[in-house]
């Protein structure tokens, strides 16, 4: 009488501690992927190219200009 009410304790707890720990995996991976972006956005902020700038000559010709300083 006693042993199915324990299966059914240890089926439960087997099913909740298998839920738990898919949910901690895919916890770290979403952290792991948040701190990979936040570097990446870091990144792109520190390290923007220089603006090139571009002008028209009269004739059509299109000629780079210096970066001004």
């Amino acid at each position: 009488m006693i042993a199915p009410r324990q299966d059914i304790a240890r089926l439960q707890s087997d099913f909740y501690r298998i839920q738990f720990h898919r949910l901690l995996r895919w916890l770290m991976v979403s952290f792991f992927l948040m701190f990979l972006l936040i570097a990446a956005v870091i990144y792109l902020v520190l390290n923007h190219p220089a603006p090139e700038y571009y002008a028209n000559t009269t004739e059509g010709r299109i000629l780079a200009m210096p970066p001004a300083q």
